[in-house]
């Protein structure tokens, strides 16, 4: 029951028979870990979601808002005060995620992969996001620490 573990991450799932296993290798984590809570297509409608004391969120929408390294920290530690840390490794982490890109419409990837490619970039010591519409070096803003979970 990881809210993380099946966060998204940018993945290259393709007709690859060696990827196919990947991704079906994240299914059954993802099934086994995540499921319960986050739902079978990760919108947060899982069986015990409406046990927790808070509504686990639908993974989807987390897609681009974290960078990798922070996603997998955050997957890893738990997202306190319903998500437990993660028994999985980050290779295991990455399997769950390369999955859930799968359960992503087609016409939303590009989009999502650029809101992660900022945060890539913003998650980067001493990067700054200026003349990125809307983006703002957030490395300066009071309050903001990207080391720190949500």
């Amino acid at each position: 029951m990881a809210w993380g573990t099946a966060l998204f991450l940018l993945c290259g799932c393709g007709g690859d028979s060696g990827e196919q296993v990947a991704v079906s290798e994240g299914q059954a984590l993802y099934e086994a870990n995540c499921m319960s809570c986050h739902g079978e297509t990760a919108l947060g409608d899982g069986p015990l979601a409406s046990t927790l004391p808070v509504a686990p969120p639908g993974l989807k929408e987390h897609l681009g808002h974290h960078s990798q390294a922070e996603l997998i920290r955050l997957i890893q530690g738990g997202v306190p005060p319903a998500m437990p840390p993660t028994p999985l490794d980050e290779g295991q982490i990455q399997l769950v995620v390369d999955y859930l890109w799968t359960l992503v419409p087609e016409g939303e990837v590009a989009a999502l992969r650029e809101m992660q490619q900022h945060m890539e970039m913003m998650s980067t010591p001493g990067a700054s996001m200026q003349g990125m519409p809307g983006m703002h070096d957030m490395h300066q803003m009071p309050g903001m620490d990207s080391t720190r979970s949500p």
